[in-house]
């Protein structure tokens, strides 16, 4: 994903702690980068790099799920 490719409001499949999450892109950063929310758990993530941004996916956090062993 290219920086000018990102939109606000938009949910991205994001690599978090090794496992793939819907992350909804809420605002830019002061800092560089952009504040998401991880739609699994409801926390706050800061994205620093476009390339973090896997694709656009649908905004339904079932549709990303752990398999257990």
């Amino acid at each position: 994903m290219k920086k000018a490719g990102v939109q606000i409001n938009a949910t991205y499949a994001v690599r978090i702690a090794g496992r793939l999450a819907p992350v909804t892109i809420l605002r830019r950063s002061p800092d560089g980068g952009w504040v998401g929310r991880n739609e699994r758990t409801g926390r706050e993530v800061r994205v620093r790099s476009a390339t973090k941004l896997l694709h656009l996916c649908a905004p339904h956090p079932q549709l990303f799920f752990h398999r257990e062993g």
